[in-house]
């Protein structure tokens, strides 16, 4: 069973999506090591590479992932949408066959082939998303089912969507990306709500909320928003910090901004091990 990390903001441009690759790629350069190490030692290992879920219709995680021209020939049918559980058959054709789907397990034998795509970073495959893919009568998308050690899961603005609090109700650990700004600290808390509602509480006691601080400047006014947000929540605030720069290395949308030497990759990496940190400890307490 996968371990799944989600990236939830009530409020725009606070650097979801820089998250959700960032991670992503961090942890398709960790698999990718993984295979390496146990090739060398004689007997490759068992070990799923990691999935990027694109759980936002504004599908930028998924141009990122796969390129503007990849994106256009996704199928409405082959995205995010057929993840969905039970399949929505009113949206379906009448001769789908995914209308005679009653398990996770039946639902992912069936759709796997088309959903799963090889992004352009080595060893990550992406769960697409296109604006029409996201079904308002889906109750839940499948998660815990998915062929992957970690799934990471980039959602939209709007938490209080059935598909965003199927993928909260989910989660091993929430990462809430903060701008400096008060407008956007407010957001955290709009999240902890969503996150209560869906009967989720135990993330916030057990420490699987992570704060970070994103697209961070270096000017006062940021220094004295970013001191009071770690006091007002203390150790989930993480020490790991996006600055504004790092950020903006994506909007290329190019692979290379992820080399393992560049900013955004190393704050990836860190901010990854922290998480699985947190997951695996929370786990073992269990």
């Amino acid at each position: 069973m996968p371990k799944v990390i989600s990236i939830a903001q009530r409020k725009g441009g606070t650097g979801k999506t820089t998250l959700a690759v960032s991670l992503s790629a961090a942890a398709s350069s960790a698999h990718v090591a993984t295979l390496q190490r146990s090739r060398k030692g004689g007997a490759l290992q068992a070990c799923n590479g990691p999935i990027l879920v694109d759980a936002d219709s504004q599908g930028n995680a998924t141009t990122w992932a796969l390129g503007t021209l990849a994106r256009t020939t996704i199928a409405r049918a082959q995205s995010v949408a057929m993840l969905a559980f039970p399949p929505a058959r009113e949206w379906l054709p009448a001769s789908s066959p995914l209308r005679s789907i009653t398990t996770r397990e039946e639902l992912l034998e069936a759709v796997l082939p088309d959903v799963l795509r090889d992004s352009v970073v080595p060893g990550l495959r992406v769960v697409g998303s296109t604006p029409m893919s996201h079904p308002e009568d889906s109750e839940e998308i499948v998660l815990r089912s998915l062929p992957a050690d970690v799934v990471i899961v980039d959602t939209g603005a709007d938490t209080s969507t059935p598909i965003v609090r199927s993928v909260l109700r989910q989660s091993d650990a929430v990462i809430v990306p903060v701008v400096p700004e008060p407008w956007s600290v407010d957001g955290v808390v709009e999240v902890f709500e969503e996150i209560q509602s869906t009967g989720r509480s135990d993330l916030l006691r057990s420490g699987g909320i992570r704060i970070v601080v994103s697209r961070r400047e270096r000017n006062k006014v940021h220094d004295i928003l970013e001191h009071t947000l770690r006091e007002r929540f203390g150790d989930i605030v993480s020490p790991t910090v996006v600055p504004k720069s790092a950020a903006i290395a994506l909007v290329s949308h190019k692979a290379d901004n992820l080399r393992p030497k560049h900013a955004l990759a190393k704050i990836g990496t860190a901010l990854l091990g922290e998480i699985l940190d947190v997951v695996e400890t929370k786990g073992a307490a269990a």
